[in-house]
């Protein structure tokens, strides 16, 4: 992921592609429950053919744009 420096806890989008990956090699199920390395429970299934993912979202950082972006 972009900026991150160190192996990220909890990655949505590689969720989503190792239980797409598994399910088409007849691997697993969809909906499958992944733990991450975290420890947080991630759900990723399929709506036709739109993928999905639920689980647990938190507030990491919050920011404001300046008005002035001249430089």
């Amino acid at each position: 992921e972009r900026g991150v420096e160190r192996e990220t806890l909890a990655c949505g989008t590689g969720a989503v592609a190792a239980a797409i990956a598994l399910s088409s090699q007849g691997v697993v199920a969809l909906p499958v429950q992944i733990t991450v390395r975290s420890g947080l429970r991630l759900i990723v299934g399929l709506d036709g053919d739109r993928p999905w993912l639920q689980g647990e979202a938190r507030l990491v950082y919050v920011g404001t744009f300046a008005d002035d972006v001249s430089s």
